[in-house]
């Protein structure tokens, strides 16, 4: 790698330079695919659905995660947005809520990845809300719970490897943070 990739690395990752995971630890992870238009129950849309639309908003407030529900609508429906939206707790950068809206030309579902990283301390609490929500889906890809691999983490912190596959382009899918 050299010196522009690593100073572009340092610009990109947000986490840059940390190795050892030991800041990962005290951390779990949550995520599953599941039909957008279902699971926060868009108005005027043409799926059925057994959401009041309030459960997102609901988990995200007990991790003291700011939900903007309009914003991620308007994120997804447009179809040249393929963006991640990460929303990241007031209390820990480290607990955030992670919306994928890359659109597959080919699914007819209308699927996004869904994930959630908290704190091992409330992982039971999180998991029952996520489990709530997982079993009244209709459609959707299997629950994964992630204590080790730091999946979403990795993609969110170090991202200049883990998402843009070392090859970031600034007119190519993005990573938002918000706060």
């Amino acid at each position: 790698m050299d010196s522009e990739d690593i100073e572009l690395r340092k610009k990109i990752d947000l986490h840059y330079g940390k190795r050892n995971g030991l800041h990962t630890i005290n951390y779990v992870e949550f995520y599953f695919h599941a039909c957008f238009f279902e699971i926060l129950n868009v108005e005027n849309s043409y799926w059925e659905t057994s959401f009041d639309g309030t459960e997102i908003a609901e988990l995200l407030d007990f991790l003291n995660i700011n939900f903007d529900k309009e914003y991620i609508i308007e994120k997804y429906i447009d179809p040249k947005n393929h963006d991640v939206e990460v929303l990241h707790s007031k209390n820990d950068e480290q607990v955030f809520a992670y919306f994928d809206l890359e659109k597959d030309p080919t699914d007819q579902n209308d699927m996004f990845l869904f994930g959630i990283r908290c704190l091992k301390k409330d992982d039971l609490i999180v998991a029952e809300k996520l489990l709530k929500i997982y079993k009244k889906l209709g459609t959707s890809s299997p629950f994964s719970f992630d204590i080790h691999n730091n999946r979403l983490y990795n993609k969110v912190f170090n991202s200049y490897f883990y998402f843009y596959d070392n090859n970031y382009d600034t007119r190519k899918r993005q990573i938002n943070y918000n706060t």
